[in-house]
């Protein structure tokens, strides 16, 4: 058994992410979104086995971006906002008085 913080815990933790969203995607057709994150998984799994020795002879972690961007794109699909041109000009505005 690994202690927690090691790295070994931290790459399950991101096994358990992914199992989770891969279900998730099981449950309908695929947007251009869910294609988006799906492509950014796996440019991250695949960054994470040469990140170490890319990072120490450039000092450049692209692990940060990557997490950043999955992140970002998970927020968007949580929050409904599937198009990724959407403005706040699509949303009505609702005056302040007016739900007083």
């Amino acid at each position: 058994m690994h202690e927690y913080g090691t790295p070994s815990s931290t790459n399950e933790s991101f096994a358990v992410a992914a199992v989770l969203y891969a279900r998730s995607r099981l449950d309908g057709p695929a947007t251009p979104l869910d294609r988006r994150i799906t492509q950014v998984w796996i440019a991250l799994y695949f960054w994470l086995m040469v990140n170490s020795t890319v990072a120490r002879v450039t000092h450049l972690n692209l692990s940060v971006l990557l997490l950043t961007a999955l992140a970002t794109l998970l927020a968007r699909r949580a929050t409904g906002c599937e198009s990724a041109g959407s403005t706040a000009s699509e949303f009505p505005a609702t005056p302040l008085a007016a739900t007083a």
